[in-house]
């Protein structure tokens, strides 16, 4: 194998010797630190890496790159800490990038090109589904892993529906095509739970939105999940998810004297097993979306503020940041559930004032006002009137001020900061924020147009204030 003997001399800086590797030896010797997911980090490495080696697209131009590469990108998609993933994230990014400048052809360098490139294929524009499709179809073609091959037609599906403004049929058959590869994932128990249940649960959210499809899929993948896998917490939490979806979709979205008595019935039903399975899965491994999915059961099945707070507590003792359970919470006490304005109002004040709580969690208020606005004024051009009470501003800019102490580098938020300014006609601090914005996201304001028109407005109350006067006059 000529290729493998140049390839060697290429990565000799991976394996630290002089002599050619082996396909196995370059796997082993890419990744020697210590880490609770070692062996998920030998598959990730074999999955990219020796694939590549026994069965990719070879070429002296881009082997070393391409395989350098995958192996950065095997190690990232597991890394422990975020500073790891980025780094070598930006080392997969650069090594990737090099082998297709160099003409790489083959279907898994071609995927994790792509995957660097439109990492969320929920939100791609054109460019971004024309990607996902062709590393679809070289995949399907080629003799990759139904692993890998399963992952190319779920975001194939994402990229096709995100675009479209119904669900056309080739989504329809990606659909089809990534179930099908997904039982055979969870038919391979040589696999790790981690790699194949993160997979199944991906392939089953595609579908979170179409009760018909999510219960045709999940009845397909729930045998082979209690065959096979059900001694791991992942799978129960997999099941007691999308019971709770089920749940919700038997019900609807209308209010309470609008659901059928079978509606209530089977909304009861599915969400008893979820709470079943996410207490199993708690019991067998705590983990923080387990907590937040029990409180959406609670949310349904309405036993008390009581049992809402363990769970809330459960996820913040996991995570202290935990912005998804503050989301949760606050969802659970507004006014069309089981809240007020004022418990609302309470725990908004609660996320701002805690030395224990980070993250996004001080925003918590901010959310908190945007559902209010929304609850008394449904239509949005008499929103203003809310914005513009004088009781708003202080939890509002209290939030934000908590947050950037936190986190001053963070700067994107700077246009949330500055949109809220001007809707609550704070101009002082709108004139600030406007200043503080860096490159503008227009799209946030509603489009170059409207943003420029919040400016003009901030400039023009900016011009009237006295600081503003005593500044034009000086000298």
């Amino acid at each position: 194998m000529p290729w493998l003997i140049l390839l060697s001399s290429a990565l000799f800086f991976l394996l630290g010797c002089g002599k050619p590797p082996t396909p196995a030896e370059l796997i082993s010797a890419s990744h020697k630190e210590v880490t609770p997911y070692k062996n998920r980090v030998d598959f990730s490495l074999q999955d990219f890496v020796g694939q590549y080696l026994s069965i990719g697209s070879h070429d002296p131009k881009w082997d070393a790159a391409a395989t350098n590469g995958l192996a950065a990108m095997a190690k990232s998609r597991v890394a422990l800490s975020t500073v790891e993933n980025r780094a070598l994230g930006s080392t997969a990014r650069r090594e990737i990038q090099a082998a297709m400048d160099a003409g790489c052809n083959d279907a898994l360098v071609n995927y994790t090109w792509t995957w660097l490139r439109y990492p969320d294929a929920t939100s791609v524009d054109q460019a971004g589904k024309d990607a996902w499709v062709q590393a679809y179809a070289m995949l399907h073609n080629s003799q990759y892993s139904p692993l890998r091959r399963c992952w190319a037609t779920i975001k194939a599906a994402q990229a096709a529906k995100a675009i479209a403004k119904d669900t056309p049929r080739e989504v329809h058959d990606y659909r089809q095509e990534a179930a099908d590869l997904a039982l055979v994932v969870l038919a391979d128990t040589s696999i790790p739970p981690e790699e194949a249940l993160q997979l199944t649960w991906n392939m089953l959210d595609a579908v979170r939105q179409n009760k018909g499809e999510l219960k045709f899929y999940f009845d397909q993948v729930d045998p082979l999940l209690k065959k096979n896998w059900n001694r791991f917490a992942e799978a129960w939490f997999i099941r007691g998810d999308f019971e709770v979806n089920l749940a919700w979709a038997a019900r609807g979205t209308g209010y309470a004297d609008s659901v059928s008595k079978a509606g209530w019935k089977e909304f009861a039903s599915h969400l008893a097993i979820a709470e079943k399975s996410l207490l199993k899965s708690w019991k067998m491994q705590p983990m923080e979306k387990t907590a937040n999915r029990l409180i959406t059961v609670e949310l349904g099945q309405g036993n008390g503020r009581e049992k809402m707070e363990k769970y809330f507590n459960w996820a913040m003792t996991l995570n202290p940041n935990s912005s998804e359970a503050c989301r949760n919470k606050l969802n659970y006490l507004f006014p069309k559930w089981y809240g007020t304005p004022e418990t609302l109002m309470q725990f908004g004040w609660e996320c701002i004032s805690s030395t224990n709580w980070a993250g996004e969690v001080p925003l918590t208020m901010i959310f908190a006002h945007d559902e209010l606005a929304a609850e008394y004024y449904p239509k949005r051009e008499e929103r203003d009137a809310y914005w513009q009470d004088p009781a708003v501003w202080p939890g509002i800019d209290a939030a934000f001020t908590k947050y950037f102490k936190l986190y001053p580098n963070d700067v994107g938020w700077h246009h949330n900061y500055f949109w809220y300014a001007v809707k609550c006609h704070q101009w002082p601090a709108a004139e600030r924020e406007l200043a503080l914005l860096g490159p503008i996201n227009y799209s946030y304001f509603g489009g170059r147009e409207a943003f420029e028109s919040m400016v003009s407005e901030t400039k023009k109350h900016s011009l009237r204030s006295p600081a503003s006067a005593q500044t034009q006059s000086a000298p």
